[in-house]
């Protein structure tokens, strides 16, 4: 596995198998390439937390929050340099640097806890339709939907390793004013991973749903594709859950102002229970022909 290559788009696993370079230095084995051309940013992260999970024994990470410098060449590997800043009985913390060349692309810290005992509650969900009585994003009839700018069509591309059923076509796809929307999502191929591996698969995953959600409400409001891109996000891993298993997440986006959205999303497993939840910031500008002048 040590040569590099466009990822097939089937087996998830790959997206965050690491090539070990020593003194706590990787790189990855696939790119998966976003509808810009570009590194997917949701591997990023994802990839970020793996490495760092290299560094730590007995613990899983509970948070992480990372900074998206510049676009990586998704034909490339990046090199991926961990940090080992704490190192305690409960806890430790881990700085990431993701790189490019000799450019810096994207920089994560996580936080790892090892399992206690403590006070558990959580929020359920509120009641949905369940997966298996929805259509697949493959599925969908993009004339039944809505009229659908090429943006839009974008969102029904399927990945083969990953099964997504919107809630709601039409939120999905198009959107809806206050930017809610809900989709399960799964990956088979998943199954089997370490559990730190499961974790960096739920944070690859939610930038499929989290940018998008930020630019929705904009698109409909002004009628134009929204120019994005992801400034930042913070990921915070509440229960353990397989990435093959079943996730809703729930979506909205609270604001958006100075060239900026923000984006949330709460994840629950099928019986409801709450297993993550994570925001981020988008960049959001109207393309150059629509900006004033």
């Amino acid at each position: 596995m040590s040569s590099f290559r466009k990822w097939d788009a089937c087996d998830v696993r790959e997206l965050m198998a690491l090539r070990d370079m020593g003194n706590d230095r990787f790189a990855n084995i696939v790119g998966h390439r976003n509808h810009n051309g570009k590194l997917f940013g949701g591997q990023l992260m994802g990839l970020a937390i793996e490495a760092a999970s290299r560094t730590v024994q007995a613990k899983n990470c509970h948070a992480a929050s990372g900074y998206f410098v510049r676009g990586a060449d998704y034909a490339r590997p990046v090199e991926i340099a961990v940090d080992r800043l704490f190192d305690g009985n409960s806890f430790c913390l881990r700085r990431v640097t993701v790189s490019q060349g000799d450019q810096s692309i994207f920089h994560l810290e996580a936080s790892f806890q090892r399992q206690e005992e403590g006070p558990s509650r959580t929020i359920k969900a509120p009641d949905q339709p369940a997966p298996q009585a929805l259509a697949r994003t493959a599925d969908l009839d993009p004339g039944a939907v809505a009229d659908l700018t090429q943006t839009q069509r974008k969102r029904i591309y399927v990945l083969p390793g990953i099964d997504m059923r919107p809630v709601s076509p039409n939120d999905y796809l198009v959107g809806r004013p206050d930017g809610r929307r809900s989709i399960w999502m799964r990956a088979p191929s998943a199954e089997g991973a370490s559990e730190a591996t499961h974790r960096a698969l739920i944070a690859h995953f939610t930038d499929f749903v989290l940018t998008s959600t930020a630019t929705l409400p904009q698109e409909e409001a002004d009628g134009v594709r929204a120019l994005a891109a992801s400034l930042n996000q913070s990921i915070w891993f509440l229960r353990a859950h397989p990435a093959d298993r079943w996730m809703r997440f729930d979506c909205d986006t609270p604001s958006a102002q100075n060239g900026r959205g923000i984006a949330r999303a709460d994840i629950f497993d099928e019986d409801g229970i709450i297993v993550a939840t994570t925001a981020q910031e988008a960049l959001i500008r109207q393309p150059r022909a629509t900006q004033p002048t």
